[in-house]
């Protein structure tokens, strides 16, 4: 098949990323052109069968959409980004459409979805729509971005209409996808779950002499917020959290990895090494590699965003979440990694608080998660199948 993928990241990394593993594995059987118009990404391994559709870049800076690395007007940005979208569907001709969390979030790019799918349906009138979305979206009830005037859930149900089927990359014993949804009664499109989508955990290649050499023999706790560019007071408590035990001993024998996130700046990046003055913190810009590091950690801390929750259920590595209070989504990860004994969560971000949490972590069993990882292939099998 040829498949067209529209992905959307605004603030962070997590949908491109969901979105660049799903490419990866419709790539074993299939061509996929994934769309590229967020902040830019770290791509990874780039297999045979995904072309990269880079558009003008939108993203969200102090909680509104701005153009990226252009000085147009961000209406300009989007009617051009709308222009050779559907010049690229046309070119492709696809056989399904993947289109990332909308309905159900990112409605300021309604239009652009739209055009896209008008354009598959132009082109090839068979052409499958799928929805494509995480596990979980806020609740209807407090979404108010229904603009258009109709109540959300009915303007939902109107925007579902031209989609085939709906894809929940997550295992329904982690979470329903209907009971963070505003309909009653059965589905408007089938709903089918691919269990998460997770990154391959590469075997440690040790290739990063220097922090081997720092690390020496202790044993290692990492701590990352993702690639937003909202981690910087996460990442300041759990300095100050560290060096707080480091006096007292208390964590004799481990030492602190703070991976920085995507959009960390120069100056924060500055910041935090002059807040950590001891030998057994190192901080370090983001890291592509971060994953293999992950994979010989003693505990994880971090923020409990999509793609962070998958990687610690695909290496099993003991976890402190801290949520941030003003993101639904790592909320609810929390709470739900918390009920069934996967992490610690820490709720007061306060020095003493999170000290206090990082030796609960610390001192906690292994976890043994029973839940499917294997998204992209599944969601392989699943868009055959349609």
């Amino acid at each position: 098949m040829k498949i067209f993928s529209h992905t959307q990241c605004l603030s962070g990394i997590g949908h491109f990323v969901r979105a660049r593993e799903l490419a990866y594995a419709l790539a074993r059987r299939h061509s996929v052109h994934l769309v590229d118009g967020g902040w830019r990404v770290p791509r990874g391994r780039s297999p045979a069968g995904v072309t990269f559709v880079e558009i003008p870049r939108i993203g969200s800076a102090q909680g509104a959409l701005v153009p990226i690395e252009d000085s147009r007007s961000l209406a300009a940005v989007m009617a051009d980004r709308i222009r050779r979208l559907e010049q690229v569907v046309r070119d492709v001709c696809p056989d399904a459409l993947l289109i990332e969390q909308y309905p159900f979030d990112t409605w300021a790019f309604e239009a652009e979805f739209q055009a896209v799918i008008a354009a598959g349906r132009a082109v090839n009138p068979a052409v499958k729509v799928v929805s494509s979305v995480r596990e979980f979206v806020e609740p209807a009830e407090v979404d108010d971005r229904a603009s258009s005037g109709l109540p959300y859930t009915r303007r939902l149900l109107a925007a579902l209409a031209p989609f085939d089927a709906v894809f929940v990359h997550a295992d329904p014993r982690f979470t329903r996808f209907e009971d963070h949804v505003g309909w009653t009664g059965d589905p408007p499109r089938p709903v089918m779950y691919t269990g998460f989508v997770a990154e391959p955990v590469a075997p440690f290649s040790g290739r990063r002499r220097d922090l081997l050499d720092w690390l020496g023999g202790r044993r290692l706790v990492i701590a990352s917020a993702g690639g937003s560019d909202r981690g910087a007071e996460f990442f300041r408590a759990t300095v100050r959290a560290w060096t707080g035990l480091d006096d007292p001993g208390r964590v004799d024998g481990h030492a602190l990895l703070v991976c920085a996130a995507l959009r960390s700046s120069d100056g924060e990046l500055e910041a935090l090494r002059r807040l950590a003055p001891v030998p057994a913190i190192r901080v370090e810009p983001f890291m592509p590699d971060f994953l293999e590091w992950l994979g010989i950690a003693t505990l994880s801390i971090s923020r409990p965003g999509y793609n962070t929750c998958t990687n610690l259920l695909a290496t099993r590595r003991r976890a402190l979440l801290v949520p941030d209070p003003e993101m639904p989504d790592q909320v609810f990860r929390a709470n739900r990694f918390e009920e069934l004994g996967w992490a610690e969560v820490a709720r007061d971000q306060s020095p003493p608080a999170l000290a206090e949490a990082i030796v609960r972590g610390l001192e906690r069993p292994e976890p043994a998660p029973d839940v499917a990882l294997d998204g992209g292939p599944r969601t392989r099998l699943l868009l055959e199948a349609l």
